[in-house]
């Protein structure tokens, strides 16, 4: 059973990477005119709706727990923060630099939140794992580092630590209640504490449309449910700090959109870096699997 829970959780996680590794394309179609608080605004409505949708036709909703609100909300301040913060700087930096320090400050942020909250421990396994992954990074993406952008260097940070902050929280209620009806509670957070911040910047609120930036945030909304529905059922299975090492796979694929759509860096430090990300990643989950046998 326990073979199975982390051979489903690594596939999970697999899974989102490759939606999540969509939004950098995603988020430059939207572009920041279009607004960098409406736009999660946008998503969140469409995402929204869906997950509505299939928590009705599953009648799968379960009543809340009083002492799970406060995860709840929990989940919905560095989910913003991350989700605003990225998409400003996968518009300013190039998308190595983002994934870069985004994955480097989020799986350092699990390692913490894993401990504090779980009481994870940090093995020998674990430290030499993440001391792979961040070689790994470093080869791939540290020639793409530029210290002249340090305003968006330190939202791509922010983007990280929100992102830790929001898996690891979630592993909390993940296994009380069905993935829909935490998105559905996520998402409508999202639009309700979003909203009003919108109004207060005095951003231009815009109808749907056939234009790139409404097709972006359709986009952006696809890749969204299949990265937020897969993260949650991943991490139900694998431990935050093993699964953050997982989820270190997307900047490989990130680089390679990168390569192809905008001329990005990818050379020999870039086999050399994913090789280490994938042994990495890999490692903790194959000997947890060896002793588990």
């Amino acid at each position: 059973m326990k073979n199975n829970q982390t051979i489903y959780g690594s596939l999970f996680l697999i899974i989102a990477v490759l939606s999540h590794g969509l939004y950098g394309v995603f988020s430059r179609m939207i572009g920041v005119e279009f607004g960098q608080v409406f736009q999660v605004i946008a998503r969140s409505t469409l995402l929204l709706i869906f997950f509505t949708v299939a928590i009705i036709t599953q009648k799968s909703w379960k009543r809340i727990a009083k002492k799970d609100y406060v995860w709840y909300l929990l989940m919905i301040f560095p989910g913003l923060i991350a989700l605003i913060s990225m998409f400003i700087a996968f518009n300013h930096l190039t998308l190595g630099t983002v994934l870069f320090i985004y994955y480097a400050v989020s799986t350092f942020g699990s390692y913490l939140l894993g401990y504090a909250m779980f009481r994870e421990k940090l093995t020998l396994v674990k430290i030499i794992s993440l001391i792979f992954c961040f070689f790994g990074l470093y080869m791939i993406f540290s020639g793409s580092i530029k210290l002249g952008n340090s305003n968006y260097l330190l939202l791509a940070c922010i983007a990280g630590l929100g992102a830790a902050a929001w898996n690891t929280v979630s592993k909390k209620i993940s296994h009380k209640y069905p993935v829909a009806q935490i998105l559905v509670i996520d998402n409508l957070l999202m639009v309700l504490v979003g909203f009003p911040i919108s109004i207060l910047l005095q951003e231009k609120i815009s109808l749907p449309s056939l234009t790139l930036p409404w097709l972006g945030v359709l986009g952006y909304s696809i890749a969204a449910i299949g990265s937020s529905i897969f993260t949650i059922k991943g991490f139900r299975y694998l431990q935050a700090q093993v699964g953050s090492l997982l989820l270190l796979l997307e900047p490989i694929f990130g680089a390679f959109i990168g390569f192809l759509l905008y001329k990005e860096n990818m050379n020999i430090s870039f086999a050399i870096g994913a090789f280490f990300i994938l042994v990495g990643a890999a490692l903790p989950n194959a000997i947890r699997l060896h002793r588990e046998v």
